[in-house]
Order: structure tokens, then sequence, then C-alpha cells
């Protein structure tokens, strides 16, 4: 296929070859300047068809026109001028011309060079040739001017279609041979169902006489559904005035259909996107937007017709001096995608943060044409990273400043965090600690003892309450502290990492040892008092009951004769031995001085048969018969009324049948063991008795334990253990 230019400019002559090489890639393109190069050797050629500016340096279009149709008059010739006027569209329509178009539509060329084309290969321009055929040069013509099939149908006085001939591609795109066309009705191939309808309409057209158009589907003979672009003429038989016969081309426009569908499809997506999207030009237009989709639109709360044309950066108003600009400036110079967030300002002149990514959109050669940005609204996110980034500061100054240490350790007890609370109680700086020192490094060696019997068990447990721990400040000094911690572990429920909250209780210990000594102090006391009360009564009230005794008695033989009154003094000397009794009694239970004349093991066996003589319960002891035990006199007095404390809460409370006390003295521990088969308490009232906080004093006083243990229904067991003397690893407990 050979087409002619003509222009007298050649960069115009470039533009048009090049608005019509994808169409018609394997066109050859003759260029002329004007109607004088159109000379004898040229007019020799065949040309297809020819395109001429109206305006040309030695003469004009017109004039052009009119030699081209004085030698050859089927060649169609379009207009395609920067210089026209209705006046020159009419003259050149007059003169043969096929179209028209100004240069700013130089975008519709394709369209009406194929159209043309087309005319001229169904129409009758040239001499007529026998029997309605069309001549070989435009069957020829139509054949190069689509990549799929003419045809001719012969009308029928019916209505009726025969096809008369088909070229050879009909086959490729259909899949049928060409003898399976003729005879039939549906002679291009099935058309589908669905646009039958339109077809047969537009099969009406062309027997009323008009050319026309039309897209429909053919189902193929493998099955496929393909779209078919359909152009055909009809031609009248004038002696009858009716059409006899239709000439047409039709094309396989299924790619362009489904491009056209992803086309419309992405714009659609595009439309309908949250995020707004902008097109841009290039640096010649200051990267002009060219297209602005719906969101963005809202975004901004500009129209399009207020967005084209205008670079984005107007929407930064006057705040320009943005350090993110750069970036996008950076991206812009080297031809790359591009990613920054900025402050801009709505048509309203409100603020709204906008991140944005642009990136460059090249052609098929690979030449940068536009760039296409997408911009998010993240002026809400932003506030919420500043809230956050606030409740953050908020939550880290109170983990750090508050009352007490955090800490969290690794699997192997490594430190991960620590807070400035712990820190300053220890005296090291940050960087010291984490991730460099481990939990063990600041611990007493009885503390690292502790922490290693316990830490496997609470990574297996996943948690720890009030666990007493000595640390060790960086200067060496030690303080006591109170953990308790969680486990953090994973969806299988291996351990990450602990968390753990410690309490200084230095003061609290203080406390605690002040209230142990003020405690000791007023037992000692009240041993003290008691043990001079029972002296006193032993002594004094004792002699006095004595020699009153003895007194009564000297008076009772001298009232031999007089039977009432010795009588008398008989019943006072009884009440007088009575009260001696009592005498003992109290100053027994005062202070037993078998506790001070024969040791701790003995006056606990005084002890235990004293309880089943005074309360007929049976209680049996298991203890040394040949020990000989050596304790200092407030330590045994404590032990011993310990014993007293539980037997008598056992007669008191315990509703039991029985009894049992078993002491047994180690190398450098006594422990003794009270148990009752009665009626037993329920949880913290176990320990939770004012006697029972005065058997734990006394015990922690010398740094001795002692533990309850009970069940309903099943009976009470105290169980005592007490260093035989001071002992540095117990007196500090």
């Amino acid at each position: 296929m050979k087409f002619l230019i003509a222009d007298d400019n050649a960069d115009e002559r470039a533009l048009t070859i090049e608005a019509l090489r994808d169409e018609f890639e394997h066109a050859e393109f003759v260029e002329i300047s004007g109607p004088e190069a159109f000379g004898t050797g040229m007019a020799d050629l065949e040309f297809d068809l020819a395109i001429t500016e109206h305006a040309l340096g030695g003469g004009d279009g017109l004039l052009l026109l009119k030699t081209l149709k004085a030698r050859r008059p089927c060649i169609p010739v379009i207009m395609l001028t920067a210089h026209g006027s209705e006046a020159v569209a009419v003259a050149g329509m007059k003169g043969g011309l096929s179209d028209y178009l100004p240069k700013s539509q130089r975008h519709r060329l394709v369209e009406a060079v194929r159209g043309c084309l087309q005319k001229a290969g169904t129409g009758n321009l040239c001499k007529p040739v026998e029997n309605n055929q069309m001549c070989e040069k435009w069957d020829l013509a139509i054949s190069r001017l689509t990549s799929d099939y003419a045809y001719s149908v012969r009308v029928g006085p019916d209505g009726g279609l025969t096809c008369e001939w088909v070229t050879e591609p009909f086959s490729r795109v259909t899949g049928y041979p060409l003898r399976a066309v003729r005879e039939r009705s549906d002679w291009l191939a099935p058309v589908l169902a669905e646009d039958r309808p339109v077809f047969e309409r537009w099969l009406d057209t062309l027997r009323a006489g008009q050319q026309d158009t039309c897209e429909y589907r053919i189902l193929t003979h493998n099955g496929e559904v393909r779209w078919l672009r359909d152009h055909a003429m009809p031609v009248r038989d004038w002696s009858r005035g009716k059409v006899v016969r239709i000439y047409g081309a039709a094309q396989d426009v299924s790619d362009r259909r489904k491009a056209e569908s992803e086309q419309r499809l992405m714009w659609s997506a595009i439309e309908s996107s949250n995020n707004g999207i902008v097109i841009t030009g290039l640096a010649d237009s200051d990267y002009g937007i060219i297209y602005a989709n719906s969101a963005f639109q809202h975004m901004t709360g500009y129209s399009m017709e207020e967005l084209r044309g205008r670079n984005c950066r107007f929407l930064q108003g006057d705040d320009r001096s943005q350090m993110e600009l750069d970036a996008l400036r950076h991206a812009l110079r080297s031809q790359r995608d591009g990613y920054s967030m900025l402050r801009n300002y709505r048509k309203d002149g409100s603020l709204f943060w906008n991140e944005i990514y642009i990136s460059p959109v090249c052609d098929e050669h690979g030449r940068l044409t536009h760039y296409v940005g997408i911009q998010n609204d993240i002026t809400e996110r932003k506030k919420s990273e500043a809230t956050l980034a606030r409740y953050t500061q908020e939550v880290q100054d109170l983990y750090d400043n508050a009352p007490c240490g955090y800490h969290s350790l690794s699997p192997d007890g490594s430190f991960l965090r620590i807070n400035a609370t712990e820190l300053r109680w220890l005296g090291y700086a940050r960087d010291e600690v984490v991730g460099k020192m481990k939990f063990t490094d600041i611990l007493t060696p009885r503390s690292r003892e502790v922490f290693d019997q316990c830490f496997p068990g609470f990574r297996q447990a996943g948690h720890v309450e009030d666990e007493e721990f000595e640390l060790v400040r960086k200067d060496g000094s030690v303080f006591p502290v109170v953990l308790s911690a969680s486990a953090l572990l994973d969806e299988h429920g291996k351990f990450l990492m602990s968390r753990a909250a410690l309490y200084d209780i230095t003061d609290r210990k203080r406390v605690e040892e002040a209230q142990k000594q003020l405690s000791s102090h007023l037992q000692l006391a009240r041993e003290e008092e008691r043990a001079r009360i029972s002296r006193e009564i032993h002594d004094q009230f004792g002699s006095l009951l004595a020699a009153l005794k003895l007194s009564v008695r000297w008076l009772s033989k001298r009232l031999e004769h007089e039977p009432v009154l010795h009588e008398k003094t008989i019943e006072i000397a009884h009440l007088i031995k009575e009260a001696m009794q009592s005498a003992r009694e109290i100053s027994t239970a005062l202070r037993p001085s078998i506790l001070d004349n024969l040791g701790l093991l003995p006056a606990i066996d005084w002890q235990v048969k004293q309880f089943t003589k005074h309360t007929g319960i049976p209680c049996e002891l298991a203890m040394p018969s040949d020990e000989y035990l050596e304790m200092e006199s407030e330590r045994a007095t404590a032990v011993f009324r310990i014993l007293q404390e539980a037997l008598t809460n056992i007669s008191l409370h315990a509703h039991a049948s029985r009894a049992s006390v078993s002491v047994q003295v180690g190398e450098h521990e006594l422990s003794m063991t009270i148990s009752d088969n009665g009626r037993g308490i329920a949880g913290k009232s176990a320990t939770g008795t004012h006697g029972m906080f005065g058997m734990i004093e006394r015990a922690q006083h010398f740094g001795g334990k002692l533990h309850v243990s009970s069940q309903p229904g099943q009976g009470v067991t105290v169980v005592l253990q007490m260093p035989l003397e001071n002992s540095p690893s117990r007196d500090g407990q």
C-alpha cells in the first residue's frame, strides 16, 4: 500500500506519517512539498490514497487535488490542514475531496484513512466493470487495508443474501472453509444469539440503501467467540431503484475490544479507588495535571476544570520549604519512582497530610511520556500517630519513673529491658545492664541460689509472686526486694521473655525488724514479769500461807477441847492447803520452774502430761529421752510458749479426741510438730489469729520458721523449726 503525503513542512509530514505508521506498518509513504513536485514521473506511480495540506509553498492543496483527480480520478484524497476554512472545505468536497480534517484533529486521521479506502474499494468511482464486479485494483486495496477479509453479497428479490465471493482471510478469522459460505443466510459465520437483533437491524439498514458499520460477535468453527467490525456499502440498480449487491470488509477487533474492556475496567478502578490518582505531563508542561480521579478531587476540593494544567505544587500554598519535597524533585530529575509525605492545603484552606507516590510512565519504545501520582490523605493517621506517640511517651514515663522497678529477662536470664527506677536503685547506667548483665549478676549468693531454683519452674508455670531477693548495688551495698513476674510465651507455649515488677522493701524490713525487736522486747518483758510474779507468789505469798498454816495448826491444838472451834480451824487449814496448791499452780503457769531447773525437753514432757491431765485429751509424745539439749533461756522459753499456745488452741477450739507432739533435735536445729484430729480450720484462718501471729513472731525473732497447715475436718498441724543458736544465714531472714 502506498500513500502520498503533501506538506511544505517536513516536521508536519513526519507527524502525519507517525500517526499512520502503527495502523499501516507495511505501507510506503511518498513525500512531496507542493503541486510542482508532482511531476510526470510521479504521476505514473500508483497511490492508494493522498493526504495534502491546503497551504503549500508553491501553490495550494486544491490545485494538487485537481491535478490528482485529473490523472487518477479513483484516488481518495484527504485534506489535513492547519490553514483551512469552511470555504476551503466546501471547495474541496466539490472538487472530489474524500475527507477534510484540521491538524488539531490529527488523532482522527487513521479512522478517516480507513473509511476513505473502504469507500473507494466498495464504490464505483472508476469506470464500470461488467456484471457489477469490483475491479481487481480495489479488491487488492481492501485486502491490504484490512488484516481480515472483504466480501461481496448479492441481494435477491426477496431480500435474501447470497455470498458471491469472500477473500481468503475469512477462513483464518472464522475457521470455516470458503465453500461453507455460499448459499447461507448467515453468510459471514454464526452470529451469537445475543447479537442477532443488532446484526439484523444492520442488514435492514444496508437493504434500505445506506452504508453502515456494525460490530457484533461470532462463534468461530472451534467454538471461540470473536468480535468483528463490519463496514458495508450497498449498490443500487438504478433502473429498478433497489439494492442488488453489498460490498463490505470485516475486521477482527477482538483484541481492540478486549483492550477497550480492560481500559474501561482500569478507568473504572481508577475512578472507584479511594486513593487520589493524578496523571501529569512532563517538564515541558511544568508537570501539569492531565487527569485527576474523583478521589483526588474530593480530597483537595478542586474540580477537574480547576486542576487541569496546574502543577501539584499549588496544593502546598505558601508552605514550600518542606524538606520532603527534595525527594520528589530528585525522583523527577532522575526519572524514577518517588515517595514523600507533604503538608497540603485544600481549596477551603484546611491542612491535610498527603502521602505521595510518583512513578514515570513510558511508551512501548521506552520513552517517558507522563507521570502518575498516587496520593493518600493520611491526616487521621498522622493524628493517630501523634496521639500514639504521646501515649507511648506517657507510658514510657510511667514505666521509667514508676515507684517500683521493672525489667524483662531473656530465656537465659539476661536483661532485655529495665526501667530508670531500678537503675537508680542499682546505681548502673542502662547501657551497662541491657544485653550485658544477667539478673543473677546483681543477686547475693543466697538469693542467686533461690533464683536458680525458682527460674526454671517460673518458665514452666509462667508466673511467680512475692518472691524475696537481695540485690547488690554497683557500690556493693545490699538491699531487699520483693518480686512478682509473669512470662510471655509464643503460640506454642515457648518462653520468650519475663516481665517483672520489684519493690524495694528496705523500709518494710526496717519496720519489720523494729516490730520484731519490739515484739521480742515485749515477750522478754512479759516473761520477766511472769518470772517475777511467779517468784513473788512462790516466795512471799507462799511464805505467808506457810506461816498461816503453822499458826492455824497451833491454834487447832489449843482448841481441841472446843469441838466447834477446833472443827473450824481444821476447815481453815484445808483452805490454806488449797491456797498453797493454787499458788504453786499459778506460779508454775507463769514460769515453770522445771524449765529453768531441768531444761526444755523435761519441760515439754511435763507440759504434755499437764495437757492430758487437765483436758482429758490423750496426747502422744515422741521425743529423745536421753538427749541433752543446750539452748539459751530466751530461745527455750519461745519454744515452750509455742507448745503451750498450740496445746491451748487444741483444748479450746479443735474438738479433738487425740493429739500428738513430736520433737527432733538435729545438729543445728530443733524441729517440733504438734497435730490433732479435730475439726480443722480453712484458708487464711490457719495463720490469721492473734495467737498464731504471736507464735510466728516468737519463732521469727530467733530465726525460726513456723508453718501451719489444715483442712476442714482433718485437724491442724503446726511445725516449728528453731535454730539451736544464732546463725548468720538465719538471723537475717
